[in-house]
């Protein structure tokens, strides 16, 4: 490895990516067919908001370099997932799979390609396949949790989640997905507690802020119920919710129709509890955003560093 290969990695640790990156682009120019290199410049720019694309194309120019290293298809897809392509993330993983079909890395990354689909079943039989292959995965640990609890499985999840602690319990990532299980069974005193240790374990680590954020709303049980019912939600495709939605409303069309002809006021009735229901679904978002903004604890969080 060069020496500005060395010092760019470094430097990219530390975050500091303008340095970083002048450091990798020399290395580059020493060595223009370096496939770490370009590989270390990819991992560098899609940490970075807004220069994903710009990532895609580094980890493009080491595969048009390397086309042979599954590792490279492995983090193409990673970059894909990213850019919300990821159709196009499961096929670099398949072929990182078809290269080299023992690592359980490139498992995990097809793992979170299908997740991205919301194929949530195939997506935890892909990532327990990658366990198997190695049960300490990091990776493909976080991401079962996550996709136990996007599938409602909560005791599961919740197994998934105490393990994570147990095994890494200075991960952030491991905080992060106790935090989720801890707010999707209405617990948000100790959602928040994951979230700020994950914070302080990673201070850039923006989705646990996010989650943190999500804690503070949760303190109001208006918003904890509008939370279950995303949870709820979430666990179904994009057209299997929209036909959920669909669902309501014509059994709300059905329903106030019929129980008009038993009674006017049973037809008001169920006019009064849709009409709840709306105002609830667009309520709830706006009052967790007042409740940041009369918390100054929230404000804090809301401060990007």
């Amino acid at each position: 490895m060069s020496d500005h290969l060395a010092r760019g990695r470094q430097l990219r640790l530390h975050r500091r990516y303008a340095d970083a990156e002048a450091s990798l682009h020399q290395a580059i120019s020493a060595e223009p067919d370096d496939v770490r290199a370009y590989a270390e410049l990819a991992q560098c720019l899609v940490e970075q908001e807004g220069r994903r694309t710009e990532a895609l194309n580094a980890i493009d120019r080491a595969i048009g370099i390397d086309p042979g290293l599954p590792v490279l298809h492995a983090r193409r897809a990673i970059i894909l997932n990213q850019l919300d392509r990821e159709k196009e993330a499961l096929e670099s993983a398949d072929r990182a799979i078809a290269l080299d079909p023992d690592q359980s890395y490139h498992f995990a990354v097809k793992a979170q390609a299908l997740s991205g689909l919301q194929r949530y079943a195939e997506a935890e039989e892909v990532c327990r396949y990658a366990l198997a292959l190695d049960a300490d995965d990091g990776f493909a640990s976080n991401l079962l949790a996550h996709l136990l609890r996007v599938q409602g499985k909560s005791g599961e999840s919740q197994m998934a989640a105490e393990k994570l602690l147990a095994d890494a319990p200075e991960d952030p990532y491991a905080h992060f997905n106790a935090g989720w299980t801890a707010l999707q069974r209405g617990d948000h005193r100790t959602a928040e507690t994951h979230f700020r240790e994950a914070l302080r374990l990673d201070a850039g680590f923006e989705p646990a802020r996010d989650g943190l954020l999500e804690s503070f709303r949760a303190r109001s049980a208006f918003y904890r119920a509008y939370l279950r019912w995303n949870f709820w939600m979430q666990r179904f495709s994009a057209k299997s919710q929209w036909a959920i939605v669909i669902g309501f409303l014509v059994l709300y069309n059905f329903g106030r129709r019929l129980l008009a002809t038993v009674h006017p006021l049973a037809g008001l009735a169920v006019f009064v509890a849709y009409l709840s229901f709306a105002l609830w679904s667009w309520l709830a978002p706006g009052l967790g955003n007042l409740l940041l903004l009369a918390d100054s604890s929230a404000r804090h969080a809301l401060r990007r560093e």
